[in-house]
């Protein structure tokens, strides 16, 4: 069986971030003897430039993804070729090519601009892997300031309904199918049936687990979908199946209100036979080290403009499927700073 492996661009990229950490951990180590934060040599301030740029960065992307940049350029085209197919300016399209060039999506080779391979894994519209709508959806939930001041002083509590309900929900399914094959190739099921699906991709899974187990049983439900969101949630186990040897819980953060990844713990608990195995796959905040930058600003991103729950941590999880009497809870990092946690129901 093949997983999803990352692209070569993408492991260059975290050679070279773990290079720049090693230039510097020798400064790092030596804290001045009073305690102080400073340091000898002093950093240079390259990341703070980064960052104070990357809003700029997100809106190239977001708008080479919606113009459908990254399809065109599956075969090289020069700047004017690319302006002319796409309708645009010619010297303003050859600054944003160049540009996605340094953020390492494109090359500019002899014969024009073409994508490198993480363009063409997850940029493009018809790729298998594509995460063209999470993305879009992600990059359009770019805050002023001034909206993100105005939710430090208030906060939001609960969800607010949105014009772009439709946009979540692609991104959602975007996201969870990418993450289905990676998720699948993990588990222990041994061919066992039936098992149930709650949330995002349920067609992916599906699929997903027949390859290794061809003729297993899937129920499936995504109590996130259609206008009767409040009763699904109330009632997600469809009437009359289970009990399940399995629950597979896909992208509940993103669309849960406060109180609701509770109620559909419990629920997916108690469908599960003895020893059954219950299956999270989210963005929950690792234990012990840093989270991804992507996680976080995701995270706050859909707080701002959509409200509902917070992100969980993996402490939180345990100790919730602790208490309805789950255990072997075990954590695995997926990619695009994801986490898978199983646990037995005992």
């Amino acid at each position: 069986r093949s997983g999803i492996r990352p692209p070569a661009t993408l492991v260059v990229g975290e050679v070279v971030r773990l290079r720049e950490k090693l230039k510097d951990a020798s400064r790092d180590l030596r804290r001045r003897a009073n305690g102080s934060s400073r340091f000898e040599p002093a950093p240079a301030p390259d990341q703070l430039l980064r960052l104070s740029t990357a809003g700029l960065g997100s809106q190239v992307l977001g708008f080479a993804l919606e113009t459908g940049l990254f399809d065109l350029l599956e075969n090289p085209h020069s700047a004017k070729e690319a302006a002319g197919a796409l309708g645009l300016d010619p010297s303003a399209t050859r600054e944003i090519l160049d540009v996605l060039v340094a953020l390492g999506v494109l090359e500019a080779a002899e014969g024009g601009y073409r994508n490198l391979e993480l363009a063409t894994r997850y940029l493009r519209a018809d790729s298998p892997q594509s995460l063209r709508s999470a993305l879009l959806f992600q990059t359009s939930q770019s805050s002023s300031w001034r909206t993100l001041a105005r939710y430090a002083r208030e906060g939001r509590r609960d969800f607010v309904p949105m014009g772009d309900d439709r946009a979540h929900a692609e991104s959602c399914e975007a996201l969870a199918t990418f993450a289905a094959p990676a998720v699948a190739e993990r588990l222990a099921l041994g061919g066992r049936s039936p098992v149930l699906v709650l949330g995002w991709g349920s067609e992916a899974y599906r699929a997903a687990l027949a390859v290794r187990w061809p003729g297993i049983e899937v129920v499936a439900r995504n109590p996130f979908e259609g206008k009767d969101q409040a009763l699904k949630l109330l009632s997600p186990v469809p009437r009359g199946t289970g009990p399940f040897v399995a629950a597979i819980l896909s992208g509940l953060l993103a669309s849960c209100d406060r109180g609701q990844v509770q109620i559909l713990l419990e629920q997916a608990a108690a469908a599960l036979l003895p020893g059954g195995l219950l299956v999270l796959h989210d963005a929950f905040l690792p234990v012990s080290v840093l989270p991804p930058p992507e996680v976080v600003l995701g995270a706050l991103g859909r707080h701002i403009t959509r409200g509902g729950c917070r992100t969980w941590s993996i402490a939180r999880l345990t100790e919730t499927l602790q208490a309805l009497g789950l255990n072997e809870i075990q954590s695995t990092p997926l990619p695009a700073g994801t986490v898978l946690v199983t646990a037995k129901k005992g």
